[in-house]
């Protein structure tokens, strides 16, 4: 017996669902199949084999590249689970074109999930997840799928959704800004190779599939490593937490100067601190920098409660930023 896992995760959410459902199964292998320049590998898949195959849900169904790369490759029997991920609504169609790919590729579905992910276009929705609580439930999942699979059955789920899908072209391109150093990353870091070596800032919109991959590789970035620590007893659940740069002379007078500033995305997206503990959150922004005569205050609002949390950076603060050279995105 063997087990694989076939991923398609181009921002790291989809890797993290399929990390803890195989959590408990016996020296898993990886397939990347969002590697730029994927072949198939020349594994050879029996049907004593278990499988784990992992995709993201864009735009209600699977990427088109990922299922392209699902059929190079040759299942011989192999007994396989489907891991479909979304980051707003549904998987809705995702699990049914995974199915069909899985078995014309000569894969054996017999187990199904639907996880949730952070938003890959809007990192807000779904922020953090899946957290540990949804990891813990997934290495449940991921368990049954392996008892089922020792048990020796054979039999798939009903699985919901439409199996004759027309393949959707990218609503949205990414863009480059002024901050582009042309380090050439996202072209090399692009699944589908959409992006320009000859000129980083053009994007070839027939390819691109909005996966955001070039943004969360993107190393012009400001990372603020944020933590709360709860020292009461009492559970701290956020109910917001808000970035803005105000006037130094009005900031605690009106809101007329506020400018919100959004972060790109958020790892490990702190929604309850236990009580008498920490929590600790990453926030990714563009590069920016604060005039002297203004600030950035950050806000932490609790849900349903009055303990409300704030505090400054001053621009000296961000020009003093620690460089990184290395960033290893997981």
């Amino acid at each position: 017996m063997n087990c694989f896992q076939l991923i398609f995760s181009p921002t790291g959410g989809t890797e993290r669902v399929a990390k803890a459902l195989t959590e408990t199964w016996p020296e898993v292998q990886t397939i990347d199949l969002s590697a730029q320049n994927f072949t198939a590998p020349a594994i050879p898949f029996s049907a004593d084999d278990l499988v784990l195959i992992a995709m993201p849900a864009f735009e209600a169904m699977a990427p088109q590249p990922a299922l392209d790369r699902l059929a190079l490759l040759q299942g011989n029997g192999a007994r396989c689970a489907l891991a479909a991920v979304y980051g707003n609504r549904a998987v809705d169609n995702t699990l049914a074109q995974m199915e069909d790919y899985a078995r014309n590729a000569g894969f054996q579905p017999i187990a199904t999930v639907s996880a949730i992910a952070a938003h890959s276009l809007l990192p807000e929705f779904a922020a953090g997840r899946p957290d540990d609580a949804d990891c813990q439930q997934l290495a449940v999942f991921g368990k049954q799928i392996l008892e089922k699979f020792t048990s020796g059955s054979d039999t798939c789920p009903p699985i919901p959704g439409e199996h004759n899908c027309k393949a959707k072209r990218a609503g949205l391109i990414p863009t480059v800004n002024a901050n582009c150093i042309s380090c050439g990353l996202c072209a090399r870091e692009c699944p589908v190779g959409a992006i320009s070596y000859n000129d980083f800032t053009v994007t070839d919109p027939s390819k691109c599939i909005t996966c955001m991959r070039c943004v969360s590789r993107c190393p012009r970035l400001l990372y603020f490593h944020t933590q709360i620590r709860n020292s009461s007893n009492v559970p701290f659940e956020v109910d917001f937490v808000t970035f803005k740069i105000v006037d130094k002379k009005v900031m605690k007078r009106t809101a007329i100067q506020e400018n919100i500033i959004f972060p790109l995305r958020a790892y490990n997206y702190a929604t309850v601190v236990a009580g008498n503990k920490e929590e600790r959150t990453v926030f990714a922004f563009d590069k920016f920098t604060i005039p002297a005569d203004k600030v950035l205050v950050v806000e932490l609002n609790e849900k349903s409660g009055g303990r409300h949390q704030s505090f400054t950076v001053e621009g000296e603060d961000i020009v003093r930023a620690k460089v990184i050279n290395k960033l290893k995105v997981k």
